[in-house]
């Protein structure tokens, strides 16, 4: 296989800006209002910034390019943290850290395929551009959400994230092969495992597969290095088909499968597995959309060690900055409550006076009493605040991350679960009973993720009627 015809990697279009953004203003304006400095000293850095923006949103496409990206990509972290400006501008930020990352991760992949791929070196170059890539793409799918219909939502960057993965793989493999590793290195097969039977049949659905690849190799391009490729390889193929063909009829005499057999148990994995991915697919999706409608990101503490959103924290030292208001408060009532004594006794002389006073003294105790623990509660240092506060995401994420390690899990089982000797050896019974006994090995499992997913129903609700 050494000789067969490299095809050319997926690479994908960087996004460009068509507008020249101004950050001068509304820093200047905040550094007044929020620092109380001079704006004007910081005019050369407001204007690199600027020029920084400028080459990322067009950068070159080399690894000078990369750098402005990755560079300007941390500027926006670093302005996000200490700009948080009004509601609403933060959003605009995250999308626009969206879009430099989406643009770092398709100028990996354009990177990838750029490389020739005739040597070692420039396998492992194109292998961790992709691998690059990939992490760029997962990274946003996982911190900067986006609804869908969006061209960077959820859904297009786990597309874009496996299909990176995939391009890894493949330099992967022709490294392999230009490194004459064995076959039982680059992956288990039936001719490793000595199945002569299976190998004749899996040959056979190659040379099938091949066939309907030569048909739909004029929609792609360029068109004749893929026909070549296919070409070669079914050479290839064909010719281990035939010679695996005559030493089972001749040598081995094993019973060859049919086609039938060997793929009816496949889709019924698969149909298992694609039914829970769905579901939780679903669920991550409906988790997405929550979490971004409780407009987090508005709260000013994104990407802030202190998870205390700005404005509590002002009327926590406002309430330090003045401890005895408390106390003041207390004496007030107590002076009010004389006066009242002293109105009760003036009873007959004052009784209208004293009526709406009584009733005003009511309504005042009632809202001291509802607010006297929430006043001492912001009273208490930052440390015992914060504490009291539960965190959104730390209940999210461990339910995700525990239903993510569960399908894993159910993924590893089904794609290691082998039961063609079962079939083989249990012939003469029904294949639909051995199916189903195999598949109920998998039922506590499938019942466990099931389980995690309507856990999410009880959640959300928890979460809302906390932060409603």
């Amino acid at each position: 296989m050494e000789a067969v015809p490299k095809l050319p990697l997926i690479n994908f279009e960087l996004k460009t800006s068509p507008e020249n953004t101004h950050f001068g203003p509304k820093l200047k304006q905040y550094i007044v209002e929020a620092y109380r400095e001079d704006p004007e000293s910081y005019t050369n850095e407001i204007h690199q910034m600027e020029g920084l923006r400028s080459v990322a949103v067009r950068p070159t496409m080399d690894e000078e390019g990369l750098r402005a990206l990755n560079k300007y990509f941390c500027q926006l972290r670093s302005l996000q943290s200490r700009f948080p400006m009004a509601k609403g501008q933060p959003a605009a930020c995250s999308f626009e850290m969206a879009c430099i990352l989406y643009n770092i991760g398709a100028l990996h992949s354009c990177l990838g395929a750029s490389e020739p791929r005739t040597s070692a070196d420039s396998l492992k170059a194109a292998c961790t551009h992709y691998q690059n890539a990939a992490w760029a793409f997962q990274y946003l799918k996982e911190q900067y959400p986006q609804p869908p219909g969006v061209d960077v939502s959820t859904e297009i960057m786990r597309l874009l994230q496996k299909i990176c993965f995939a391009q890894a793989q493949e330099c992967i493999l022709e490294k392999s092969i230009q490194d004459n590793r064995k076959p039982s290195v680059v992956g288990m097969n039936a001719e490793e495992q000595q199945k002569m039977g299976e190998r004749v049949a899996f040959y056979q659905q190659a040379a099938d597969r091949l066939a309907e690849a030569r048909k739909l190799a004029k929609f792609i391009e360029p068109t004749q290095v893929t026909l070549d490729a296919l070409t070669f390889t079914n050479d290839v193929v064909e010719g281990k088909r035939k010679a695996a063909k005559n030493e089972n009829e001749f040598i081995y005499h094993e019973e060859v499968p049919e086609k039938d057999l060997l793929l009816e148990m496949k889709p019924e994995k698969a149909k298992i597995l694609r039914h829970i991915v769905t579901q939780a697919e679903s669920k991550n999706t409906e988790l997405t959309e929550f979490m971004s409608s409780l407009q987090l990101d508005q709260l000013e503490v994104i990407d802030s060690d202190q998870n205390i959103p700005q404005e509590i924290v002002d009327r926590c030292a406002a309430m330090n900055a003045k401890s005895e208001i408390i106390q003041s408060l207390v004496n007030s009532m107590n002076n009010l409550a004389e006066i009242i004594s002293d109105l009760s006794r003036e009873y007959h002389k004052y009784h209208e006076a004293h009526t709406r006073t009584n009733e005003s003294n009511q309504v005042l105790h009632k809202a001291m009493t509802l607010h006297i623990a929430n006043l001492k509660l912001l009273a208490q240092p930052l440390e015992d605040l914060q504490s009291k506060i539960p965190s959104i995401d730390n209940i999210a994420r461990e339910m995700q991350v525990q239903r993510d390690s569960l399908i894993q899990n159910l993924r590893e089982d089904i794609t290691n679960d082998d039961i063609t000797s079962q079939l083989l050896a249990r012939s003469a019974e029904p294949a639909e009973q051995i199916f189903k006994e195999e598949l109920e090995k998998h039922t506590p499992k499938v019942k466990i993720i099931e389980q995690n997913l309507v856990a999410q129903e009880n959640i959300i609700n928890k979460l809302t009627s906390l932060y409603a």
